[in-house]
């Protein structure tokens, strides 16, 4: 048995939340709402900055972590990003079968297709 993660420890500066579930490699099942490859520049990125981040993605081979799921302990992979340019780690697990795709819930932590959708927490529904 593993043991508890202990989130209360995640800082910033410890990097982006990992993508890997525990099901294989999160991957966001469609663009969230703000994506920053939606046309429009939703997120207001600062000019060139979108370039940029594909560059760095297609020089790494890798993807760019979705900004939703940024501040969760597991995050996801950017649809758009892996629409733009599939990194070697998302070719392999795909390849593997090993993807869970996830998807945004309305209150902006993704959700895989098993969680119970958002309402109270089942004590608080209890009255």
């Amino acid at each position: 048995m593993s043991p508890e993660l202990d989130y209360d420890d995640f800082e910033e500066e410890d990097g982006p939340p990992s993508v890997n579930g525990p099901k294989g490699m999160r991957v966001m099942a469609e663009q969230c709402s703000t994506c920053i490859f939606r046309p429009g520049n939703k997120m207001r990125l600062r000019a060139g900055r979108l370039r940029q981040m594909v560059r760095e993605t297609r020089a790494t081979d890798s993807n760019v972590i979705c900004h939703q799921t940024l501040n969760e302990p597991l995050g996801a992979v950017c649809r758009g990003s892996l629409e733009e340019h599939m990194g070697q780690l998302a070719r392999i697990a795909y390849r593997l079968n090993a993807v869970e795709e996830v998807s945004v819930s309305d209150s902006g932590r993704p959700q895989t297709p098993e969680d119970p959708p958002p309402g109270p927490h089942p004590k608080e529904a209890v009255a």
